[in-house]
């Protein structure tokens, strides 16, 4: 019976043989006919046009646009950047309320007091039964800086005590102890008047007729995530501050974006001003930061009292792949006392390792002290830059824990009064760079686009009228962090007329939000490079196409090459490409040299793990493939980069 069937079950494979072929080729042809298509879209730049012109990386859901603010950030003749749903369906599972946790469960034992120019510390007897049912005895001890060196602190002996005792230094450590143990430390920092400051420098009063300004920074925070996970606070910056909607960042990490708003210099232009290097760590610093030409620098030639202060030390700007200051960089350097404070033992948590420092939340005590500088230093005018790591760089949740937090301090009346004749800026140098929703169509947006705010104090306004309604305007204008730089000469220059603002060099074109930003600016004009700029749109394009792999091989290649042009780049691991993860070209533009080209914006699985974006210039028949600006990282590489020491070489190392 097996001998009649076998012929009729032959014939039924081989039916569906055929069919499985007739299907597969079907198939090809299909995929050969998308190919083509797209091999042509890419020499050809006939692309579809976006509905709406929204300018959106692949698409923006028009639904998206209208929840409750208009389509678009800015939209004029030079740019269009789309207003994107901070709640938007491809990062939704990635959000979640963070909740604020106290650092301990007792209250502070310790705090400082100021009255009529005498700073005491103070021990709150009343608390003491929360520490101990036997007496307990206090001492504190000074906080120096070790001279030459950015990472070294060095204490006083320690100082007992009864309930109070003036001090004369503005960052002292305490502890107590009962007969048998220690049972509470913590930091203190206080601005010192001038009769008793340790860093005076002498110089003339001149606070009546000059603004003094203050920038506070919260690190990788985009304009759509303080409206996410800041809600409070983002409702009182929009009544009381000025919102720079247009705002992009200019380069991929902090330092290039702060130091462009500090010295109006690109990366290039800084490593030739502004050189510094690795050193060993027992060795003194060569090359330190202290002979960057900072602006505060022309703030103290005038008078300025200068202050400089952020947490999260190791993640520090100017320290972090690199070997700081030298010498203390402004009037008040608060590092010693954020040193001191990460030293204390400290309750964990998932938002970053020094969420807390002690009894005290990191975040906390960077705002205090901004708010301490303002409030207590009154003779002179005052510039101040205070940066806060500690509850966003490591989790783009983790700020709406500190909503109320920041609040507090934005709405502080007596720091308000103190602010009387201050420029506040508060601003972030980029959006959230790593993890899952940076790999989104959401999360490509909000990592280019920070947010930023200012206020204008009263006297500002009546003052100088035409350069406040310029500002006003510029909020719906294309600005970068080069205009705040020569925002902040304008300031100097409106308040000592001696003084001769400079170009910013990094982007000549680039002016003070005091004049009118031109309706029709570009990010080339702003100083923006091709590789942040949001203003343009882009199609989607299929990962499978042939040419985008191929261009994905090709930004493999050049991360391999980069890292073996560094002289530790032997130690790292050399990159195969795996698969492109999302691609997208943009319409037919021309380049710097007037030719026409498209813009392909690549991310790019690579072996060992890594994912990779690059924005690729390419002309017709990819005849010419040039990569714009550098090659950024999207996953994050700290563990993977310990072998080697260079900051630039850390983002591409994969030691092995």
């Amino acid at each position: 019976m097996s001998g009649i069937k076998t012929p009729a079950r032959n014939k039924k494979w081989l039916v569906l043989l055929v069919a499985a072929i007739l299907i597969f080729l079907l198939y090809s042809v299909k995929k050969t006919m998308e190919l083509n298509t797209s091999i042509n879209e890419l020499h050809t730049g006939s692309l579809p046009s976006f509905v709406n012109r929204s300018g959106a990386l692949w698409s923006v859901d028009q639904k998206q646009t209208q929840i409750g603010y208009s389509n678009y950030l800015i939209d004029t003749p030079g740019c269009q950047i789309p207003n994107v749903d901070p709640f938007a369906d491809d990062i939704k599972k990635f959000i979640q309320k963070e909740s604020y946790t106290k650092c301990t469960d007792l209250e502070l034992l310790t705090y400082i007091e100021k009255e009529s120019g005498i700073v005491t510390l103070n021990v709150n007897t009343s608390l003491a039964y929360q520490y101990s049912w036997f007496p307990l005895r206090c001492c504190y001890s000074e906080i120096h800086r070790v001279d030459g060196y950015d990472d070294r602190i060095s204490y006083t002996t320690c100082e007992y005590f009864r309930e109070a005792v003036e001090i004369r230094h503005p960052f002292i450590k305490v502890e107590c102890k009962n007969w048998f143990q220690k049972l509470y430390e913590n930091v203190h920092a206080t601005a010192l008047s001038d009769n008793v400051q340790y860093n005076s420098t002498g110089l003339n009063n001149n606070s009546d007729t000059s603004f003094s300004v203050l920038l506070v920074a919260i690190d990788s925070m985009s304009k759509q995530n303080l409206r996410r996970t800041m809600p409070n606070s983002y409702k009182y910056l929009e009544d009381y501050f000025i919102n720079l909607r247009g705002y992009i960042k200019i380069a991929d990490n902090t330092y290039p974006n702060l130091m462009a708003i500090l010295t109006g210099q690109n990366t290039d232009q800084l490593w030739e001003s502004c050189p510094f290097c690795i050193t060993n760590k027992r060795n003194k610093l060569k090359n330190p930061l202290s002979s960057c030409n900072l602006i505060w620098k022309q703030f103290s030639s005038f008078g300025y009292k200068t202050a400089y202060a952020e947490d999260a030390c190791r993640l520090s700007t100017f320290n972090y792949a690199k070997i700081g200051f030298s010498d203390a960089p402004t009037d008040y350097y608060y590092r010693p006392y954020f040193l001191a404070a990460e030293k204390l033992k400290s309750k964990s948590s998932k938002c970053h390792n020094r969420f807390c420092s002690g009894p005290e939340t990191t975040g906390e005590r960077l705002l205090n002290t901004a708010k301490d500088f303002f409030v207590n230093i009154r003779d002179r005018p005052r510039f101040g830059l205070f940066w806060t790591n500690s509850f966003s760089h490591d989790n783009h949740n983790c700020p709406s824990a500190m909503d109320d937090k920041l609040l507090e301090f934005l709405s502080d009346h007596s720091f308000l009064r103190a602010l009387k004749d201050t420029v506040f800026i508060f601003f972030s140098d980029h959006g959230f760079r790593f993890g899952d929703i940076r790999r989104t169509n959401t999360g490509w947006f909000e990592e280019r686009l920070p947010f930023i705010y200012l206020r204008l104090p009263l006297g500002f306004q009546k003052r100088f009228p035409k350069e406040y309604k310029n500002v006003v305007l510029n909020s719906h204008r294309l600005t970068s962090p080069y205009d705040v730089y020569n925002t902040l000469q304008h300031i100097l220059k409106l308040s000592n007329s001696s003084y001769e603002p400079g170009l910013s060099l990094g982007c000549d074109s680039c002016q003070s939000l005091f004049k009118e930003v031109s309706y029709n600016r570009t990010c080339e004009e702003a100083g923006i490079s091709q590789r942040w700029c949001t203003c343009i749109s882009y199609r989607d394009l299929p990962t499978t196409n042939a040419s985008v792999r191929y261009l994905g091989l090709l930004v493999v290649r050049k991360v391999n090459k980069l890292v073996q042009n560094f002289t530790e780049g032997n130690k790292c691991m050399t990159y195969s490409f795996r698969s492109v993860h999302s691609a997208g070209i943009s319409e037919t533009r021309k380049n710097k040299d007037n030719k026409p080209v498209n813009y392909i914006l690549l991310m790019v699985n690579a072996e060992p793990a890594a994912m990779f974006e690059a924005t690729l210039e390419v002309t017709k028949d990819l005849e010419d493939v040039k990569v714009v600006d550098d090659i950024n990282r999207l996953d994050s590489y700290e563990s993977n980069s310990y072998c080697v020491s260079n900051s630039d070489l850390k983002m591409y190392c994969h030691c092995g």
